[in-house]
């Protein structure tokens, strides 16, 4: 009885150690858990940073990228920008050159246009003074040749018959006569003529008959 009382004991006290060990076993299992949960926890951090890293790297080469195409797009925009500049300089230079010569031509034009107009100014009154002495000198001739023809009519007449009276001979108008004319074609002054036809300024009509006073 007292083997069995010691065994239930000694069973007892086994028992109660179990049972005292197992809520550290429990913790010291839970502890570890809560270990490979925080382990896994970081490992998966630190795999989202690495991500996170490399796509901030991708991000940056690709902007570092941009930069440099960005860089020379500029730089060529400035060699545009300054071909512009040059090419505009050497287009004002030629429109000043362009502005000079069209003054230098407008300044030709007006003194063309000044001496052409001299020019036509003289040449209208040397027109006017020649048209002047050309009709003169057609009225002159006219006049001369209307006495020849005056004159040898007359004396064609003459010629033919017996000279006729002094108070008895008349002349008759034709086209063109004047009283200048046929006056010096019968050698007489135009007053004669006038007075001996009672002529008032000149004026006679053709078919008129004239008397030719004697000389």
């Amino acid at each position: 009885m007292q083997r069995m009382a010691w065994k239930m004991a000694g069973m007892a006290v086994v028992v109660g150690g179990v049972v005292a060990l197992m809520p550290g076993c429990e913790s010291m299992y839970y502890s570890e858990g809560q270990q490979d949960l925080q382990e896994q926890q970081q490992m998966v951090a630190q795999q989202s940073v690495r991500q996170d890293a490399e796509r901030a790297d991708r991000e940056v080469a690709a902007l570092r990228g941009e930069l440099r195409a960005f860089q020379d797009s500029q730089k060529q925009l400035y060699g545009y920008i300054d071909d512009l500049r040059q090419e505009n300089g050497a287009r004002a230079q030629e429109i000043e050159k362009l502005r000079g010569l069209v003054a230098d031509l407008a300044a030709r034009l007006n003194a063309a246009d000044g001496n052409w107009r001299e020019g036509m100014s003289s040449f209208k009154d040397k027109l006017a003074q020649d048209q002047d002495r050309a009709m003169k000198k057609f009225s002159n001739n006219v006049a001369e040749e209307m006495a020849r023809n005056l004159n040898q009519v007359r004396q064609s007449a003459e010629s033919s018959r017996p000279a006729p009276a002094a108070a008895s001979q008349e002349y008759t108008v034709v086209a063109g006569d004047t009283v200048s004319a046929i006056a010096k074609a019968f050698n007489l002054s135009p007053a004669a003529l006038c007075n001996a036809n009672g002529i008032k300024g000149n004026v006679i009509r053709v078919g008129q008959k004239l008397k030719i006073p004697a000389k």
